[in-house]
């Protein structure tokens, strides 16, 4: 019992510290900074992504469930409209929601 109450704690936890990033990534793109260079070098310095290389561009203005597990190299342009999917969500239904 009391593993499952940690277990759901952790998980509750977790899902909070990412509608958090992805809250604080939609400011950046729509309120705090103009122009897509700002909101790269905020990917980069936040260290949102596992890998986010120089010269790299991020235009979407949503992120995947858990953007640690994607990594983007040197150079890359991810196009706005571009969805990731890590894995399968089934792993990630928590009482019929899934983030």
């Amino acid at each position: 019992m009391k593993e499952e109450i940690a277990y759901t704690k952790s998980i509750n936890n977790a899902l909070r510290r990412t509608r958090w990033m992805k809250l604080k990534y939609l400011f950046v793109c729509f309120f705090k900074l103009s122009g897509k260079n700002d909101r790269n070098a905020w990917l980069r310095k936040n260290k949102i992504f596992g890998l986010f290389g120089e010269g790299s561009n991020y235009q979407p203005h949503t992120l995947p469930n858990n953007p640690r597990l994607v990594k983007i190299h040197n150079n890359v342009r991810v196009a706005e409209g571009v969805t990731f999917y890590e894995h399968d969500g089934i792993n990630d239904d928590k009482d019929g929601v899934f983030i």
